[in-house]
């Protein structure tokens, strides 16, 4: 947490108050009149949310229009099934460009990680799923340690795990013969550097991505469905940015308040970048398979649930729906891998 705030769960002259008691200190201490309110509110509307809105629709939303333009193209494309490997390299292209606009020559990192993973899906012939996770984790230490500064491996650790949970989720796919050999490297590098996961992810199984890639239809639904996504993730942001700093001006310093605000900021800064993550798939052309008896294509990549976290029923339902691709792909890796790693435990400590 900011501010070492983590020193106050270590206070003992002090006890958490309940819920209540924090929100008549939060109302006490913070905006207590309605003039107070519109006040705050005027102030946070022109000097944040303003400022916010024209940040993010420049700079941060750039990485979407390229979702919008590969889209597009598919559309476009007459020979989408003559020539398949047309889509990968638009696929691919469009996400490269975004990464480079980002991290520039950086991104050497990922092209690197991607062909090593190619050579062990391709030419290995069993075992893929567990080579790939040692290899993964061996190339994200040694990138962590050797390869990058700090300040540009901060920037790029979250796309590099994200690739290197395709990658895996792809060897074990392979093993198991959901997917069919041979991937050729265009497909290979248009799933590993999609458009539409390039930056903000989320985690999309091979299959799940030629269904995107292959993808034709645009309707009202698919535009609503992106829209909302948006709207939504900009409200969390505003909720991170504008409202929590807004709150803790007027705190007056109490530690129970800044805590609390602390972990709203960066709560709701997750929801923010896991919506958008959702409107860039769905933009790129993700849908959910319909049901037999419904034509219609269901728009729809749930990433994250905030109501299940904010109001959550047990601790179970915080850990499935903070990411629900990723615990997704841990849940059905984990049963092709777990049974290596029991031994390679058993293994060490034998030795030890």
């Amino acid at each position: 947490m900011e501010d070492g705030n983590v020193d106050l769960y270590l206070s003992k002259d002090s006890e958490y108050p309940g819920s209540n008691e924090l929100i008549n200190l939060m109302l006490d201490s913070t905006l207590s009149s309605p003039q107070t309110w519109f006040s705050y509110i005027t102030q946070q509307y022109y000097e944040c949310m303003i400022p916010l809105l024209s940040q993010i629709l420049f700079n941060h939303y750039l990485n979407f229009y390229p979702c919008i333009l590969f889209r597009l193209l598919v559309f476009c494309n007459p020979f989408h099934q003559q020539y398949t490997f047309i889509n990968h390299a638009f696929a691919g292209l469009a996400g490269t460009l975004v990464l480079w606009l980002q991290f520039e020559s950086q991104i050497v990192v990922l092209l690197v990680e991607t062909w090593i993973g190619y050579v062990i899906i391709r030419f290995f012939d069993r075992h893929r799923g567990i080579i790939m996770a040692l290899v993964s984790v061996c190339y994200l230490m040694l990138c962590e340690f050797e390869i990058i500064y700090l300040e540009s491996w901060q920037r790029l650790r979250g796309i590099e795990m994200v690739l290197a949970m395709k990658l895996i989720a792809l060897a074990v796919d392979v093993d198991s013969k959901e997917v069919h050999l041979p991937i050729s490297p265009m497909q290979c590098f248009g799933y590993c550097n999609f458009v539409g996961t390039a930056i903000f992810g989320p985690f999309m199984t091979y299959n799940d991505y030629q269904r995107c890639i292959f993808n034709r239809r645009i309707d009202l639904r698919w535009s609503y469905a992106i829209c909302k996504s948006l709207i939504l993730g900009f409200i969390c942001l505003i909720i991170s940015t504008c409202v929590s700093s807004g709150l803790r001006e007027h705190s007056n310093n109490n530690k129970w308040i800044i805590a609390w605000l602390s972990a709203l900021s960066f709560r709701f800064s997750h929801y923010f970048v896991c919506l958008t993550s959702e409107a860039t798939s769905l933009a790129s052309g993700y849908f959910n398979e319909p049901h037999e008896d419904n034509e219609s294509l269901d728009w729809q990549h749930e990433v994250v649930k905030p109501s299940r976290i904010e109001l959550p029923r047990s601790l179970v339902e915080v850990v499935i729906y903070w990411n629900m691709p990723i615990h997704w792909m841990l849940k059905k890796c984990k049963i092709t891998l777990q049974f290596f790693f029991a031994y390679f435990e058993s293994s060490i400590v034998r030795i030890l």
